[in-house]
C-alpha cells in the first residue's frame, strides 16, 4: 500500500509555528498513530494492518524524533498534545480515533483531556505518563537496555533491543530521541503534566482483549482499577477506550436546568443536515431522558446516528443554558411505562397522541462534553 509523506507548518499557541512530518496511508475513517520513544518505525507496521481495513491512518513524527527539528519552546507532552489538536484541525479532521503507544498514550491522554480535542476515541497501547498514587513511578532514564525491556515486555528476549548490534546511524537517532524524550518528560520520571488522573480516569476505561497479555512488571506503567497498561502480542492488544463523561458532569451551576420544562434536541437528518425539535422530557440519573414516537422522522434519524446534541435553556435567562453533545440510547417502551411518567409530569396521555401501529421508545441522552454557559 502507497504512503505519502510530507511536512505540515502548524501553529500552535506558545511554539508558534512548528514543522511536522506525518505520513500517510489508506482511505476510511481516520486514525492517528502516536509513536512511542521507539521513533515512528515502531508503529509502522500495525499502521499497514489497519490501513487494511480499510482506513485512512495518520502517522506523525514528534518532533525531535528520527532526527526531525524540534523548537525550544515545544517542550512539554502537553505541548504535544496541543499540537496534535491543531494538527487535526488543519487537517480538516473530526471523529479521529487516536492510537497512542508508550510516550504517545501519554501525548493521547493529555489530548483527552483538551477541550477543544476534535477526536472521537482514545487507545492507549503500553501507554506511560499515568501517574496512580501508591505505584512507585520508576526512573526511565536510568535504566538500561535490557531493564527496558524487562520493563515493557511480556517477552523481554523476543522484542528487546541490542544497541551494541545496531548501526551508528541507528545509535544516532536512538540518541536524538532520547534527547527529546528527556526534554518533554522533564522530571527524567515520567508522570502525566495535566490537572489530575482521576480526570483522565474518567475519560478512559480498560479493556483487555482476549489473549492478550499483561506486562509481568508494572512498577513503569502502573496500575489501577481504573488505568491499565498491558504488553502487545501481534494478535492483540490490551487497551484503554475513550467512553463518554459521566452523566454528572453537569455543573453544579447548571444542574437546575435539568428542571425545564421543554429540552431542544438536534437530530442528523438523511441529507446530513440537523433536524431540531423542543420535546418533553425527565431527568433520571443526572442526564435527560427522552419518549418519541416509533413512527417520528427524529426517532428514525437517531437509529441511524445516534450522535445528537440537545440544549436545556434558562427561560428566565435566555443567555444562560447547558448543552449536552453525545449519543442516544434507544429502548423499547412497549408497556408505556416512561411514556406514562413523561405524561404525568406535562398532564397529558402520549398514548392518546400515537395512531394505531405507533409505539414508543425511550431515549436516553449520554453526555460526551457537556458546556455549561451563563
Amino acid at each position: 500500500m502507497e504512503t505519502s509523506t510530507r511536512n505540515y507548518d502548524v501553529l500552535v499557541a506558545g511554539p508558534g509555528t512548528v514543522e511536522v512530518t506525518v505520513s500517510e496511508r489508506g482511505e476510511g475513517s481516520p486514525f492517528l498513530l502516536l509513536h512511542g520513544g521507539g521513533g515512528p518505525l515502531t508503529m509502522s507496521g500495525f499502521a499497514g494492518l489497519l490501513a487494511a481495513q480499510p482506513a485512512r491512518v495518520i502517522t506523525p513524527t514528534h518532533p525531535g524524533f528520527a532526527g526531525t527539528p524540534r523548537p525550544d519552546s515545544l517542550n512539554s507532552i502537553r505541548g504535544l498534545a496541543e499540537l496534535y489538536v491543531a494538527l487535526l484541525d488543519l487537517l480538516d479532521l473530526k471523529q479521529v480515533t487516536v492510537v497512542g503507544n508508550s510516550i504517545g498514550g501519554w501525548i493521547a491522554a493529555e489530548m483527552a483531556l483538551l477541550d477543544n480535542t476534535p477526536a472521537g476515541g482514545f487507545v492507549l497501547v503500553d501507554a506511560v505518563g499515568i501517574e496512580v498514587p501508591g505505584n512507585p513511578v520508576v526512573d526511565f532514564f536510568s535504566l538500561t537496555p535490557r531493564q527496558i525491556a524487562e520493563h515493557s515486555y511480556h517477552d523481554p528476549d523476543k522484542f528487546g533491543i541490542d544497541p551494541t548490534k545496531l548501526p551508528p546511524e541507528a545509535l544516532q537517532a536512538m540518541a536524538g530521541n532520547r534527547a527529546t524524550l528527556t526534554v518533554c518528560a522533564s522530571s527524567g520520571a515520567t508522570r502525566i503534566a495535566s490537572p489530575m488522573p482521576t480526570t483522565a480516569a474518567r475519560l478512559l476505561r480498560p479493556f483487555q482483549a482476549p489473549g492478550s497479555s499483561c506486562s509481568r512488571r508494572r512498577d513503569i506503567f502502573r496500575k489501577s482499577r481504573r488505568l491499565t497498561s498491558c504488553s502487545m502480542r501481534s494478535e492483540s492488544l490490551c487497551m484503554m477506550e475513550r467512553v463518554p463523561d459521566r452523566p454528572d458532569s453537569i455543573p453544579e451551576s447548571h444542574r437546575d436546568l435539568l428542571q425545564s420544562r421543554v429540552a431542544i434536541m438536534a437530530t442528523v437528518g438523511t441529507d446530513g443536515r440537523p433536524q431540531v425539535s423542543a420535546l418533553w422530557f425527565l431527568a433520571q440519573d443526572g442526564t435527560v431522558r427522552i419518549s418519541l414516537n416509533t413512527g417520528r422522522q427524529k426517532t428514525k434519524n437517531l437509529r441511524r446516528n445516534a450522535k445528537v446534541s440537545v440544549l436545556l435553556l434558562d427561560h428566565a435567562n435566555p443567555h444562560r443554558y447547558v448543552e449536552l453533545r453525545g449519543d442516544a440510547e434507544i429502548e423499547p417502551d412497549s408497556d408505556y411505562k416512561f411514556a406514562d411518567l413523561v405524561g404525568a409530569k406535562y398532564g397529558v396521555d402520549l398514548r392518546s397522541r400515537d395512531r394505531p401501529g405507533e409505539g414508543r421508545v425511550i431515549v436516553t441522552i449520554h453526555p460526551v462534553r457537556v458546556r455549561p454557559w451563563g
